[in-house]
């Protein structure tokens, strides 16, 4: 585990990978033991809101900044110069498992929608360990209006407690969210199935967002 690469790909000619700077932490899920020298990002996403500049969110569990051990946190960084440098990353008001979130800009609002599993105020035997990285469940909308910085008008989606909900694609379409993600659970693999959740747009101002 270490510093995630941001990559990117402006004409289809090529790529290039950034690092963004390396965060102190310690790790789950990866049999290291917790520490201050040990660091990880995973399951980096990034995100436009605005022209000129660039979100990456990521996966960040850090002791150095008084985390609980059991909590996993979405880091934000930006960067202003296309991927080239980027800001300190900092923890959001985000708790999550070892899990990916998923972050896109509402073509009509220009908000952020994010899906993710929602931990915040799970049983602790779901939530990542030194030994695991902990459920992928609930499956989570909320928005932001501030890009990123903090997350409002959060709802569950599913909330099966042995459902396993990750890897989300999102895309709008009209006046509808549209969500693809792997689920699993009850005996099957846990990637074994792909779901389709949609719902309108405003359910995510009016607090019913659903299925």
């Amino acid at each position: 585990a270490g510093q995630p690469d941001a990559g990117r790909d402006d004409d289809g000619s090529g790529s290039a990978r950034r690092r963004v700077p390396e965060q102190a932490g310690c790790v789950a899920g990866s049999g290291h033991r917790p520490g201050p020298v040990n660091r990880i990002g995973q399951h980096a996403r990034i995100v436009q809101p605005i022209p000129g500049r660039l979100y990456v969110g990521f996966v960040n569990r850090s002791t150095a900044t008084g985390n609980p051990g059991d909590n996993t946190d979405i880091y934000l960084a930006t960067s202003d110069d296309g991927g080239d440098t980027w800001s300190d990353p900092k923890a959001s008001n985000i708790a999550s498992p070892l899990s990916p979130a998923t972050i896109k800009r509402i073509p009509k609002t220009g908000d952020l929608l994010m899906a993710w599993n929602d931990h915040a105020a799970v049983d602790a035997s779901m939530r990542a360990s030194e030994t695991g990285g902990g459920k992928r469940t609930p499956f989570t909308v909320a928005i932001s209006r501030d890009d990123g910085r903090t997350w409002i008008h959060a709802r569950n989606l599913l909330d099966d407690p042995e459902g396993w909900y990750c890897y989300t694609a999102m895309h709008f379409s009209g006046t509808r969210v549209l969500l693809g993600f792997n689920a699993g659970g009850h005996g099957l693999p846990r990637l074994s199935r792909t779901s389709i959740a949609w719902f309108e747009e405003k359910q995510l101002y009016n607090g019913k967002a659903g299925r």
